[in-house]
C-alpha cells in the first residue's frame, strides 16, 4: 500500500495518529455527530462504515438544546437565531444581534440568576425599563439593545 493508492480520504473524513501510534479516522460533518470509522480509507470494511455514516446523516444536531430551557430567553434566543427575520438580516447585523442577545442571556440580576434563564413570558415592560436603564450612560447601546428585544419578543409572539 503505498502513497499512491491512498491519496486522500473520503470527504468529511478527518484522521490522526493517536498516543499509541494507531491511524483514527472519523466521519465530521459540521452540525452533526462525529462517526468513528474501523480501518484505513478506501477498504472495504471502513467504505461500508462511511456509506452508513453518511446515510445516517439525515438532520443536524441542534447544539445545546439539551442545555435551553422550554419558555426561557435562552429558548426564545435560539427560535429567534432561526427565524427568518434574523437570517435575512447582513452577515454583520446578525454578528451584532447575536453578541447582544449572548451578552444579555449571560447577564445576572441582583440575585445572581442569569437572564437567559427566566422565563420569557414572565418579562414584563418593567423589566425591560430597568434594563435600558443600565445602559442610561450609552444612548445608543440602550436604543439598540432595546431593538433587538423588541425583535425576539416579536418573532416569539410569531411563533405561538
Amino acid at each position: 500500500m503505498g502513497p499512491h493508492l491512498m491519496r486522500r480520504p473520503p470527504r468529511y473524513v478527518h484522521g490522526f495518529v493517536d498516543r499509541h501510534g494507531k491511524p483514527r479516522f472519523y466521519f465530521r460533518r459540521a452540525g452533526f455527530k462525529k462517526v468513528p470509522l474501523p480501518g484505513l480509507p478506501w477498504s472495504s470494511q471502513f467504505m461500508e462504515a462511511y456509506e452508513q455514516a453518511v446515510a445516517g446523516q439525515s438532520a443536524p444536531v441542534d447544539a445545546g438544546a439539551r442545555r435551553t430551557k422550554s419558555g426561557s430567553m435562552r429558548a426564545l434566543a435560539v427560535s429567534y437565531f432561526q427565524s427568518v427575520d434574523y437570517r435575512s438580516m447582513q452577515a454583520r447585523t446578525q454578528r451584532v444581534y447575536r453578541g447582544l442577545i449572548e451578552r444579555f442571556c449571560e447577564q445576572a440580576d441582583k440575585d445572581g440568576n442569569k437572564f437567559g434563564d427566566k422565563r420569557a413570558a414572565l418579562i414584563g415592560r418593567e423589566h425591560v425599563v430597568r434594563l435600558i436603564a443600565t445602559k442610561a450612560d450609552k444612548p445608543e447601546a440602550a436604543n439598540q439593545f432595546r431593538k433587538v428585544l423588541r425583535a425576539m419578543m416579536k418573532c416569539g409572539r410569531d411563533r405561538t
